[in-house]
């Protein structure tokens, strides 16, 4: 009988153990959050501000931890691209509706060191005449845009 309960004893030891070696030493928030705009890709400064910025409230409503303590995301943008005037003949579908405003890009998760622990294509679009056409009014189809993407960005790492 002694032995049985030790052999129990064991084996629920070992049992905690493995789950404990299983866990994740510590999860920690994302640290540090950097937007990196590739050479012509306008306006670079807007994005370098403001996107950061949004990234870490969608990730704190999003509940985005559970990585390394010191992990960086960096938000790569590669192209901004806004629609035409409604007006015009170019920029339109086949059955003439306004083609999307869109923004494209590469999400990176990064530890501490530098090594890259998640690598995701970043996308979003936003409705053209969400903010009205003409060139007072492109800054704010570029804010739509980074608002739309700090949201699909964080979702997509939040899962």
């Amino acid at each position: 009988m002694k032995w049985s309960r030790s052999l129990s004893a064991r084996v629920a030891a070992a049992g905690a153990l493995a789950l404990m070696l299983a866990a994740p030493v510590s999860a920690a928030p994302i640290a540090r959050i950097s937007a990196v705009v590739e050479s012509g890709v306008s306006p670079a400064a807007m994005v370098r501000q403001a996107l950061p910025r949004y990234l870490a409230a969608e990730l704190a409503r999003a509940g985005a931890d559970g990585f390394p303590p010191g992990a960086r995301l960096e938000l790569v943008i590669r192209e901004i691209y806004l629609s035409h005037d409604g007006g015009m003949p170019f920029g339109t579908t086949n059955d003439f509706s306004l083609m999307p405003d869109a923004i494209t890009g590469v999400t990176r998760v990064l530890d501490s060191r530098g090594r890259v622990l998640v690598e995701r294509r970043a996308f979003a679009t936003s409705a053209p005449d969400s903010a009205g056409f003409g060139p007072g009014n492109e800054a704010r189809r570029v804010d739509a845009l980074l608002r739309a993407l700090a949201y699909w960005v964080a979702r997509d790492i939040a899962r």
